[in-house]
């Protein structure tokens, strides 16, 4: 390494006969690559008027560190919604941002997206969906009534924590 730059070599020679002797140098400049490699939200199925945790997961492909602050945009269905700073990211490394918002009362095709400067944006969609929990604490029997072959009767409660019916 000279002067930031990386110099890979390899040489080969052959001496008592007629063959050349070769040498091959490589120059390589180490760069950042800096892109939005994932966007995620803190839940799966959020419901209407929830906040919501958004987050951009920033990569660098590059070897070298990138030392500029880095902008990371946030929007949900097109319009900006926040935006972050990144200081540094380390080459080969990646940091991960954040802004929360709050759910539409229609949450159906709302799109969140985050993009760094002029590049194409990385989204996720909000899901529909049931997501069904059941409370191990709350399972309870009883005694059957006497008038049943079934000595025990049993209940457990379950919640739907989704955004949808099940």
């Amino acid at each position: 390494i000279l002067n930031g730059t990386i110099y890979i070599g390899s040489g080969k020679a052959v001496y008592g006969d007629d063959s050349s002797s070769s040498l091959v140098l490589t120059k390589h400049v180490p760069y950042t690559e800096v892109s939005v490699s994932g966007v995620k939200l803190d839940r799966q199925y959020p419901k209407a008027g929830d906040t919501v945790q958004v987050t951009a997961v920033i990569s660098n492909d590059g070897m070298l560190p990138e030392t500029k602050p880095v902008t990371v945009t946030f929007t949900k269905n097109g319009e900006v919604i926040g935006t972050q700073e990144i200081q540094r990211i380390p080459g080969g490394g990646s940091e991960s941002v954040s802004v929360y918002t709050d759910m539409p009362e229609d949450i159906s095709g709302t799109v969140f997206s985050a993009y760094i400067g002029s590049s194409e944006p990385v989204s996720v969609k909000a899901q529909r969906g049931a997501q069904l929990v059941f409370d191990n604490g709350a399972v309870s029997y009883f005694r059957g009534d006497g008038y049943t072959e079934a000595r025990y009767a049993y209940t457990a409660s379950v919640e739907n924590t989704g955004n949808d019916t099940s």
